[in-house]
This record gives structure tokens, sequence and C-alpha cells, in this order.
């Protein structure tokens, strides 16, 4: 399992694509193969054109919500989905991924309706509001009378994931940070530090306000922040400050392209970037590598992938999976899972079924599966998958799912240090995985502490300090992923 050796420099694209409308000009001296228009973006918009945030934007955050199962075999509760959907709380976030709350307008205009059994309930959408429908027939076999529709709000994308983001982000002032970078950028061995301490600064942690520090760094210099580094920097260190610099979105196709040129494709880059991620996250995705590489993503990882594995990726990379405010109903929960049983039980040679059940699930309904599962078997399911697709190419990725869904925290702990075992070693992993947890936010990061001291008893820090081999990327992740929450007190 690797990133396909893991240094920037030996990627393969295109040499002088710019983004547009940048204020930076081309760098003739960049990296040999990689591609600008990953990490050049246009400027902010100044202070005096930011608006406040859209009051319907978001929902209860990820991390708490619990695995519930709406009881009645597929009744509305009284109240629950009557009429108006309820507004939820501002700033917070839906659950399903780990991402930290939500300060971004998001336009949700199209409209598909959601079809759930055995209900005659349906509501409708405030007239000021734009509610999107999301279609999940469960049973093909039930009347379209005996379903109801239920409106939802969309997940919104993350940080770094939306275009219009940065016109409701409150502005920060950067002068003290542009001003230590300008000294630092001078020389003297306390370079590093100063990097560090400036670029893991918790309010750099939304990609578009470290974006905003570098644009305003531009404005002082007529420099580029990001290739400055780039050429004082080296090995990893240089990696991983490259990659904070190229944002989340501009990561994730970096590592697609990187994953998809390689004579074998790279599986486990691709369930990293794929998997476990919002219906808004996944469009960004498929729409910036079009922009940037030209092609369709499904159809290239469909040219590359077998077939029983692009059939997991299809209906995430379609944007089809349920939204993160869908509910978990409980006469489809018990439908699935004796679906699941019936084609485990005896074994049964067509296994999409419950491919196609785990991957068009959200995290409140794979955890209601799993819970449900377990009560009524006595059994795993999580083991019980694994048993049965055991050899098959999407065993890992639907156990990736099953086991973020259950317990995101105990998932992202063990991804972690997997790549950092003896054997599987690989800091282009880690290094894309730490990123990921850092960019979710504080929410993300408090569960894998809270992890690491239910398993090890130790500080994410502590496991670092021991893991990482001393120097300045070691003291990047800690400040980055090992400092930014506390453990729980006991």
């Amino acid at each position: 399992m690797n990133y396909n050796s893991g240094q920037f420099g030996q990627t393969t694209g295109h040499q002088n694509q710019q983004w547009p409308n940048s204020p930076l000009p081309p760098n003739p001296n960049s990296t040999p193969g990689l591609n600008q228009s990953y990490y050049d973006s246009g400027p902010l918009p100044p202070a005096a054109q930011h608006h406040h945030p859209h009051p319907f934007l978001s929902a209860p955050p990820t991390h708490q919500y619990p695995a519930q199962i709406t009881p009645n075999y597929g009744a509305v509760p009284p109240g629950q989905y009557a009429q108006n959907a309820p507004q939820p709380p501002y700033g917070q976030q839906p659950g399903g991924s780990q991402q930290y709350p939500q300060q971004y307008s998001q336009q949700y205009t199209q409209q598909q309706p959601i079809y759930t059994q055995n209900a005659d309930v349906t509501s409708q959408p405030q007239s000021n509001l734009q509610w999107q429908l999301q279609q999940r027939p469960r049973d093909a076999s039930v009347p379209e009378e005996q379903q109801y529709k239920i409106y939802v709000l969309p997940t919104p994308a993350s940080p770094g994931y939306d275009g219009s983001q940065p016109d409701y982000m409150q502005h920060i002032n950067t002068t003290a940070d542009v001003n230590l970078l300008i000294s630092a950028m001078r020389g003297g061995g306390r370079m590093y530090t100063a990097l560090i301490r400036v670029l893991a600064n918790p309010k750099y942690q939304d990609p578009w306000a470290l974006h905003q520090l570098r644009t305003n760094y531009y404005s002082r210099t007529r420099l580029n922040l990001a290739e400055q580094i780039e050429q004082k920097s080296q090995g990893f260190f240089q990696v991983a400050l490259t990659a904070l610099f190229m944002s989340p979105l501009n990561y994730d196709v970096y590592t697609l392209q990187r994953a998809l040129s390689s004579d074998v494709t790279d599986v486990e880059a691709l369930n990293d970037v794929l998997l476990c991620r919002s219906n808004a996250d996944i469009r960004a995705i498929v729409n910036k590598y079009k922009s940037i590489k030209g092609d369709d993503l499904a159809q290239l990882i469909e040219s590359k992938v077998e077939t029983s594995l692009f059939h997991l990726y299809s209906p995430i990379l379609s944007g089809t999976r349920a939204e993160n405010t869908v509910p978990a109903i409980y006469a489809e929960v018990e439908y699935e899972v004796l679906k699941i049983c019936q084609i485990g039980n005896p074994p049964s040679i067509d296994t999409t079924p419950i491919v196609d059940i785990l991957a068009s699930a959200n995290t409140a309904q794979l955890r209601a599966i799993s819970s449900f599962y377990e009560m009524k078997y006595q059994r795993i399911l999580y083991d019980d998958i694994s048993q049965k697709f055991c050899g098959c190419t999407e065993k890992n990725g639907l156990l990736r799912i099953l086991a973020f869904a259950t317990d995101s925290g105990k998932s992202d702990e063990a991804r972690l240090w997997d790549a950092l075992g003896q054997s599987t070693r690989d800091y282009s992993i880690f290094t894309y995985r730490a990123l990921r947890l850092y960019w979710s936010g504080i929410g993300a990061l408090q569960e894998l502490h809270d992890a690491s001291m239910k398993s090890d008893g130790k500080l994410i820090k502590t496991q670092l300090d021991h893991k990482l081999p001393d120097g300045d990327y070691r003291d990047l992740m800690i400040a980055l992923i090992g400092e930014k929450s506390k453990p729980k007190p006991r």
C-alpha cells in the first residue's frame, strides 16, 4: 500500500496550468511535475464584501449523532416530519462526516423526492427555504402509494470544498503572522519553527483562512509563499507544508491523480479519498478533477479497478448516498438486516445487494443496521462482512465504511497508526490521513484523542513522539493533530 513514492516532484500532469484570476505569477522554477493549479488559487474578496452567514445552514454535529431508529415500522412519529422541517441550530453541521462547525452558506435548488416505506405523510418545505429531496427507494416492491416523501437539508460541503465559502468567512487579521513569515523567509535557524508556529495556528485550520494569509503575504511581498517554502524545505516536511497550501480539495485531486496514474492502481489511496465523505464533498472532488485533468473521474476509475470494486464506488461518485439528515427508519433497517443475513447465510455468489446497502446508507443508518444486526443475530456485522468478502477487492472499503460509522475515532486512530506500522510504514499515506483529520476539525481530533486514551492510555502527542523520527516533520504533525484538543478528564 503506497501513494506512489510520496514525493510531490514525482507527479505527472499538466505543468503550467494556473488558477483563473490568480494574483500570483507562474513559477518558472516550480517542482517538476507538480501541477501549479493545485495550489495557485485566486484572492479572497475584500473584507467589505463579507456577508453574514446563511441562517439555514446546518444541523447537529456529526460526532454526536446517535444511532437512532425511528419506531413503529416506518410510520413517522408525531411531529417529527410533519409539514415544515425544523430549522437546525446555527453554526452546527449535519452528522455523518468528520467536519467542524460550518460557517458558510450553500444554495440548494435541485429537488428530488425521498421515498420511504409504509407511511402516508408528505412534508412540505417552507417557502423561504431551498430544501433538497433525495430519492432513496429501499424496496422496489413497495407500492408508491405506501411511500412518503421527506424533505431534508443536504449536508453542506466541508470547508475548502465550496468556492462561495469565503464570502461568509469572518475576516482574519494576518498582519503579525505575515510579518513573522517575512522575517522567517529571510533565513536563520529558526525559520522552520516560525513556519510551524504560524501555519499550525488554530485560526488557519480553515483552508480559506490559510488562503487569506497567503494572499496577504503576496500583497506585501509580491512573492508566492508556497513556492518559497517549497524551495527552502525538503523531505516529508516539504510534502506536508505543500499539501497545506494546496487546500484539502486540491490535495484530494492530487492524491487521486497519483493513485490512478501508476501502472497498478493504488486502491488504498482511492479509499482514503472517496469513502466516508459527504455528497457535497464528492461532487466538488469530481468537478475539480474534471477541471484540472479533463477526465471524467467515474469513468476513469471504472477503467482502472475491478467491476466489483467499482460497484462500491459507483453510488459514492454519483452523489446518491443518503444525506446525513435522512433518518434511520425501523422497517427499513429491519428489512436490510434480514437481506444481509439471507445473502450471507447460506453463502450467496451475488453479494452486490450488500454492497448497495452499505455504500448508499449514511452514518446513522449504518450504525442502526450494525446495532440491529448484532441484537437480532448475536453476531458482529463487521466480522461477518469480513468473512463473507474474504479475498474480495471491495472488502477493505466495506469494513472501513462500517468501522467509521460505528466508531469514527477508533477507525481514524487505527488507520493513522497502520500507516506507520513496521511492515506498512508509508509517510505519504500518513501525511494524507493526518491532514484529513486536521482539516476535519476539533470534533474529529477530539474523537481521535479519546480513542487513543481508551485503547492505549496515551496522548496522540506521546504516540507521535514515539512513532515519528525526530525532526521538523514530527514537530509539524504534533502541532497539527497532537495538540489541537485535550483528553476528557476521567
